[in-house]
Parts: C-alpha cells; sequence; structure tokens
C-alpha cells in the first residue's frame, strides 16, 4: 500500500491527526491493531483544552446527538501521600476554554472520532499490526507489519 500519510494508532490522538490532515486534502491511512469500536481501559475524561479540540474538529454536535456524555466543570487530583488539588473550571475564567470537560465512554469517543476522520477523507485499515520502521539512507520511507 502506498499513502502520502500514514497514521498508527486510531486512538483519539490518532484519528485527530488523520482527521485534520484528510481535512486539508491529505491522503491518510490510519491504521491500528483492533478492529473498532473497541474497548479501552483507560478512562474518557476530557478536559476543557479537549472540549476546545473537539469544537475545532466539529465533533460536539455528534456527542450530543448521541447523548453519551457527561459534564464536570473541575476536577480533584490525588497525590500518593495523601495530599488533594481541586481544580475549578470555572474559577476566575479568564482564557478562552470552555468551562466544562465531558466524561465519554472510551469506546464511543474513539469510535466518534474515527468516523469523523473517516468522514473527512481518511482511509481505515483496522487489524494491522505495526512491527517495523523501513529506513533508506536515514529516511523513514515505510513501514513492515502484519495484517
Amino acid at each position: 500500500m502506498q499513502t502520502e500519510v500514514l497514521v498508527i494508532g486510531a486512538g483519539p490522538a490518532g484519528s485527530s491527526t488523520a482527521y485534520f490532515l484528510a481535512e486539508k486534502g491529505v491522503e491518510v491511512l490510519l491504521a491500528d491493531k483492533d478492529e473498532f469500536p473497541r474497548d479501552k481501559i483507560c478512562g474518557g475524561g476530557i478536559t476543557p483544552a479537549g472540549v476546545q479540540a473537539l469544537a475545532r474538529m466539529g465533533v460536539l454536535p455528534r456527542m450530543e446527538k448521541r447523548g453519551t456524555y457527561r459534564f464536570f466543570n473541575g476536577a480533584r487530583i490525588f497525590t500518593p501521600d495523601g495530599d488533594c488539588l481541586h481544580l475549578s473550571y470555572t474559577d476566575g475564567q479568564e482564557s478562552s476554554l470552555p468551562i466544562q470537560g465531558y466524561i465519554v465512554r472510551r469506546y464511543e469517543l474513539d469510535e466518534m472520532l474515527r468516523e469523523h476522520a473517516v468522514a473527512a477523507g481518511a482511509q481505515f485499515l483496522p487489524g494491522f499490526w505495526a512491527t517495523q520502521p523501513v529506513y533508506v539512507s536515514n529516511h523513514l520511507v515505510g513501514l513492515r507489519g502484519r495484517y
């Protein structure tokens, strides 16, 4: 296969990257070792900066249509020695960031972002395991993998 850009991993970072590139007309292949939708153990907390990125991508209306999220306006962080730091997204709001975050099931977030990248023109290759980069004269020119 040939493509202008190969993005390995269709989690939030990979799918967002594929979306922004495809939106600009770049030929993008988004590959992931898993089939989708897939579940992930890690959480689905999205900070205000993440909400701003989702808004810029145009994903928020899709989230609202699905109705599978919850708002939160702060966070508590506990250190190993028991200290607690409380963060409020509404106190002293001086930035351009939204004043709330979201909680979204990770498999739903990943699937929405992947679908959004594909709708923008990225191609998706599920079940691809990247195994080794291919270099020619110290330049990355390809990738070996299993499908």
